[in-house]
């Protein structure tokens, strides 16, 4: 019966169409395909009313009807509008979303050269599981396990990478004696060793990007 009304000749009735069928894609997404007859209608009110209808349950099927509707009408800014007002909530979650893959590979990557820089760089002294390499009766270096300057501050963690450390620690001397300054290294490969430090070894704290730790780099400059 509704198949017979989204070809009735007043708009009324097919835009009242779409809206009865609502219910039924409501419970079954295959109730959809009757509505596609409807993508090419010559009125305007029949394209806004398959918008509003597909906002009544965002799913891949009804978004794809959406976007087929815009895509059939490329210079209606009207009907873009009013399907990003519609569907704002929709869009905020899906950029959040896209926001955490993209964090999450971010963090996947830092992690992995952090891994391999670490190896090579620190665990002669911090030791292959951050506990601090066995010297004499202490440490060549502090342990990073549960370290509150590992898992404090990123800016304070990001100037003593940057610019190396002497002397005791909470009045601890350790064998190796001085950390060496590392800012001859880039801005990537420091934010990745410390993301790395603060996530290993049952270290659990947010990663350092590249751009945190160029700040840091910014204003330890103008302190020279």
């Amino acid at each position: 019966h509704l198949k017979k009304l989204y070809k009735d000749k007043d708009v009324n009735i097919r835009t009242a169409a779409i809206r009865m069928t609502e219910p039924f894609f409501h419970k079954d997404i295959s109730a959809l395909k009757g509505l596609s007859s409807l993508i090419n209608d010559p009125s305007y009110d029949v394209h806004i009313q398959l918008l509003l209808s597909m906002s009544t349950k965002v799913t891949p099927e009804t978004r794809k009807l959406a976007e087929t509707v815009l895509a059939a009408n490329p210079k209606n800014d009207y009907l873009l509008e009013i399907d990003t007002e519609l569907n704002k909530v929709y869009f905020a979650e899906l950029a959040r979303q896209e926001s955490l893959a993209s964090l999450a590979a971010e963090e996947r990557e830092l992690m992995d050269m952090g891994s391999k820089h670490y190896a090579n760089l620190c665990a002669s002294c911090h030791g292959a599981s951050g506990q601090g390499v066995p010297a004499g009766h202490g440490l060549m270096a502090p342990s990073f396990v549960n370290n509150p300057r590992v898992l404090g501050d990123k800016s304070v963690l990001s100037h003593i990478a940057l610019n190396g450390f002497t002397g005791p620690i909470d009045g601890k001397t350790y064998t190796g004696g001085v950390m060496m300054a590392l800012k001859s290294n880039d801005d990537k490969y420091l934010a990745s060793v410390l993301t790395y430090m603060r996530n290993s070894w049952g270290n659990k704290a947010p990663m350092i990007t590249p751009p945190e730790v160029a700040k840091v780099r910014k204003t330890s400059r103008s302190m020279n």
